[in-house]
């Protein structure tokens, strides 16, 4: 009886070791493949604009997303009281084969043709298209490109 324990106790503390290191993924998440790592940042960039009516007044409260194509996503943010907004695309693509990436200019910047829109009424879009936006390398470098949404009645 004591031969088994002597081989049950070793096995059982390593496997006890094997799945204390599992539920952790090298990402933060809970491993597996639903743990998958974003790929890395190649350019950042910064939007801001005002979404006005034709009269002049704020548009406040909206949504309103930037997107530049297949690799830069929606990203958003909601107007304020004056119709201002501050939106923080990221250039980020795991398949350079497929999206390769755009060639730097000599500080280390890049333009894509991107879109601002936002939702008024069902019907009703406010549109930029297209809206060219600098990419940096780093966030410190970033020259903020900006924009303006005008359209539709109150």
């Amino acid at each position: 009886m004591s031969r088994f324990w002597c081989c049950l106790l070793p096995m059982l503390a390593s496997s006890a070791a094997v799945l204390s290191s599992c539920g952790t993924g090298s990402c933060g998440g809970a491993g597996g493949s639903s743990d998958v790592c974003p790929p890395p940042a190649y350019g950042y960039a910064q939007v801001n604009g005002r979404a006005v009516r034709d009269d002049g007044t704020p548009i406040a409260g909206p949504q309103v997303y930037v997107a530049c194509g297949d690799v830069v996503g929606a990203y958003d943010d909601a107007t304020d009281a004056q119709g201002q907004f501050r939106v923080w695309p990221v250039y980020a693509v795991f398949d350079t084969l497929l999206y390769p990436f755009p060639p730097r200019a000599a500080d280390g910047s890049f333009e894509l043709s991107c879109r601002a829109s936002m939702r008024l009424a069902h019907d009703l879009i406010l549109v930029t298209d297209p809206l060219a936006v600098r990419f940096a390398p780093t966030r410190a470098a970033i020259v903020p490109t900006t924009t303006e949404l005008r359209g539709g009645s109150q």
